[in-house]
């Protein structure tokens, strides 16, 4: 069977201006499910400050919050506020006493975990029930940090065949229960499913990882995913040779389909910095542009498995031949949007 892809468009884009030293190296973003925000933060060494940005995302009409938090001790290399609520630091690799520091603020005061011999992803996701957890590295392994344990969790990479190269990590069911790894295999991503297990690690379920549809794009160099029981998102963006517009390209693929469902566009910005976030029915990416932060808000399709013999109207079963947009409610700003159809799934 000749395998299809469309690209999807019920697209919303939508911008808010941005203060100048976010658009600096060093800058770093994350988005809070939680508290529905954006953080933008970035870490001056030599003043030992972080210096941070909020913008909720229902309050959008406030604007930018902006904090300064002094760093106690010269020994960090580099931090980063994950929420209004989570800051992490580490220190340099060829320190001494290389660790990853954490600090959660909590009802009951402040709450300090810390990991020996790592640095810490720069990537956050929200979980549920309460639960905070950071992704580590260093050059032999990634690992996860339970903030209400203070443990490291190993996860059991050595079992993946050679060749598999990391790519980013999602916990599917925004617990801490099950992880998801997204791998490059060649040409083609591939996604390692890891659940915790008694001994303190993640173990790698039934030996093998599973197949993608989704071919990687090699110009494109930086990679986010999400994963969950409806659906496999991968995000490429970056810039391509001689350009100086950021380019993303979003891709999904549900189990009772044998499309490939994408989304793309470019925007003017000198950065690669990026966040997504992913609900059952839309896909929301944030992007660093010219001294704005860029919303795009994706509907997903209504794809339903065919066991459930659930009819679908003539509405929903040709979404993907009409473009509807409408201006995005949350941000004042232009939106953008491109359509194509039937490319090729190779």
């Amino acid at each position: 069977m000749e395998k299809k892809s469309s690209v999807f468009f019920h697209l919303n884009s939508a911008a808010a201006a941005l203060p100048d030293f976010i658009l600096q190296s060093g800058q770093r973003i994350s988005y809070d499910l939680n508290s529905d925000s954006i953080i933008l933060s970035r870490f001056f060494p030599a003043q030992r400050q972080l210096k941070s940005e909020r913008l909720s995302i229902n309050e959008y009409d406030i604007g930018f919050l902006t904090a300064a938090q002094d760093i106690d001790g010269d020994q960090y290399e580099d931090c980063m506020r994950f929420t209004e609520h989570v800051v992490c630091c580490e220190t340099s690799v060829s320190s001494r006493d290389h660790r990853t520091d954490c600090w959660q603020r909590t009802q009951d005061g402040v709450n300090q975990v810390h990991a020996s011999h790592y640095d810490f992803v720069k990537e956050w996701q929200s979980l549920q029930a309460g639960a905070t957890a950071v992704l580590l590295y260093n050059r032999q392994r990634h690992s996860v940090l339970h903030f209400e344990k203070n443990r490291v969790y190993k996860i059991e990479e050595n079992k993946l065949p050679e060749g598999y190269i990391s790519m980013a990590f999602f916990f599917p069911m925004d617990t801490i229960e099950e992880l998801d790894e997204l791998v490059r295999s060649r040409d083609e991503f591939k996604i390692c499913e890891y659940s915790l297990v008694d001994q303190g690690r993640y173990e790698l379920k039934e030996g093998e990882c599973k197949d993608t549809k989704f071919k990687v794009e090699f110009e494109l160099n930086e990679v986010k995913f999400c994963s969950n029981p409806l659906y496999d998102a991968v995000l490429q963006y970056g810039h391509y040779r001689n350009e100086d517009e950021l380019s993303w390209r979003l891709r999904v693929e549900f189990d009772s389909s044998d499309n490939i469902f994408e989304a793309h566009d470019k925007l003017h910005s000198p950065v690669d910095t990026v966040a997504i976030g992913c609900s059952d029915n839309v896909i929301d990416i944030y992007a660093l542009g010219n001294q704005q932060l860029i919303e795009y808000s994706i509907n997903l399709p209504s794809e339903t498995n065919g066991h459930f013999k659930i009819k679908r109207s003539l509405n929903e079963t040709k979404w993907n031949n009409t473009a509807l947009f409408s201006k995005n409610p949350k941000f004042p700003g232009k939106q953008t949007s491109q359509i194509n159809k039937g490319i090729p799934a190779n």
